[in-house]
């Protein structure tokens, strides 16, 4: 009988214990098959498949000259909770992480968060900022919450040091990357090792891509197995929040337009109108226009902002729109300044112009650019603009968001970055100025703007 009854017992903790797992696991996919790299894309001759697991290696006769990535080809990712087993090798420098919610630049390079592990300890279990000047935003133990502005505040919630002697290096160990709103938590072997709440404007990303990384360094092997992961529906789990990527909630956002009347707007009534919710403005064969017009809001000069809207532009290829920004309004009407540019061939959409000034394009679209002087600009080449032109709609309505936050200005489209200027001629920068919309002089064309929503940062 007492067999009996421990038959019982161990076969009750056995189907217990499957039960827990599966609830445990419930709503989680595997997006690595075990078998092959089909669903990844990366560098050939440095990842592979060896015993159900992703291999990343680099030899002393197959060494890296810059990081590189295996990315996963299922999409952009938003709320999730990434669950997978790591292994890297003892090798002294070995380095190595998992990115997501980034952005990848033409060359493969990815830019974003980073999920940090290495063999020292220094960097395992804490959350870096690839390539974006941010670096190290939370160090393993700690709490950190970054405001709007970029500062931190940080606490300490567990010894860097002791949660390190929790992992041993030669053997799998469990990496829990969980990503709702703008709260990041990165959790290895049960332990929390990083809780970030992230608000810096302009920086901090909803959504973007996900990828394993190889870095460089002597030579060295990481091994991933068990990626399983879970899309959370972001509206039933997590607070809205604000991001740098793609478009967000409307909280703190004051609404410019009223969707009905130019109630709020100055400019010319023949060229400007209200239409099933959108205002329009619109040329003609029989327009003559002999300057760019604008339609100016009345609300004042504005500095530090976030502006987010809906257009959509119509007519012949040479069709040329924008949103003017910390502008300046003249006489004549006309506004100089920064400009979201809006044309319907391709070449302008999404790049940054300077209307009136003399300095022309600031920023091409898929750049991004620091400028000192008219003739001392460093132009970084972030993502390929022929692949940015594919996300936008020529034939339908797009969401377009301006940042301006000191002297750094992003204008994104869809969610993507498009270009990013950081203005340091200090003769030519605008820290504040009126906000317009804009018609081009040439051939008959409309465009239209709906959902005109303005946050103050100040």
């Amino acid at each position: 009988m007492r067999a009996l009854n421990l038959l019982f017992a161990f076969l009750f903790i056995a189907i217990f214990s499957i039960e827990t797992t599966s609830a445990q696991e419930d709503g989680f996919k595997p997006i690595f098959d075990g078998k092959t790299l089909d669903g990844w894309k990366g560098l050939d001759g440095y990842w592979s498949v060896e015993d159900e697991t992703i291999v990343g290696q680099t030899t002393a006769e197959n060494p890296l000259k810059d990081n590189t990535f295996l990315i996963w080809q299922g999409g952009e990712l938003k709320d999730f909770e990434l669950r997978f087993k790591f292994r890297i090798s003892n090798t002294e420098g070995a380095n190595s992480g998992v990115q997501f919610r980034c952005t990848q630049e033409p060359d493969g390079h990815m830019i974003g968060y980073q999920a940090d592990i290495d063999s020292a300890g220094s960097w395992l279990g804490c959350l870096y900022d690839e390539k974006t000047g941010r670096k190290l935003i939370c160090d393993r133990g700690q709490k950190v919450v970054i405001n709007k502005s970029g500062e931190r505040s940080k606490e300490t919630v567990g010894n860097k040091e002791e949660i390190f002697e929790q992992i041993d290096l030669a053997v799998f160990n469990d990496y829990v990357i969980s990503a709702v709103g703008n709260r990041i938590t990165l959790t290895v072997n049960g332990i929390r090792t990083v809780d970030l709440t992230d608000n810096e404007e302009g920086e901090f990303d909803l959504s973007g891509l996900l990828g394993l990384q190889l870095h460089t360094g002597p030579p060295m092997k990481v091994e991933f197995k068990e990626l399983r992961l879970k899309e959370i529906n972001s509206e039933k789990t997590s607070p809205p929040a604000t991001s740098s990527k793609g478009v967000a909630d409307n909280s703190d956002f004051e609404a410019l337009f009223d969707g009905k009347s130019l109630d709020g707007w100055s400019g010319d009534e023949k060229l400007w109108s209200v239409v099933d919710g959108a205002i329009v403005g619109t040329t003609t064969a029989e327009t003559k226009l002999k300057a760019n017009q604008f339609l100016v809001w009345d609300g004042g000069e504005v500095d530090d902002f976030v502006l987010k809207t809906k257009f959509r532009v119509s007519g012949t290829p040479r069709a040329n729109s924008g949103i003017q920004f910390r502008s300046t309004q003249h006489e004549d009407g006309h506004l100089s300044g920064y400009q979201a540019d809006i044309d319907r061939s391709g070449k302008y959409i999404g790049i940054t112009y300077s209307e009136k000034t003399g300095r022309g394009i600031l920023c091409q679209r898929g750049e991004r650019t620091t400028i000192r002087s008219k003739k001392d600009r460093d132009i970084e080449k972030v993502t390929d603009p022929a692949e940015l032109l594919k996300k936008i709609d020529m034939d339908g309505w797009n969401e377009m968001e301006v940042h301006a936050v000191g002297n750094r200005m992003t204008v994104k489209i869809n969610g993507h970055v498009t270009s990013e200027v950081i203005d340091e001629e200090a003769e030519q920068f605008a820290a504040k100025g009126v906000v317009g919309l804009q018609i081009h002089v040439g051939p008959p064309m409309k465009i239209e703007f709906k959902d005109i929503l303005l946050k103050r940062l100040k």
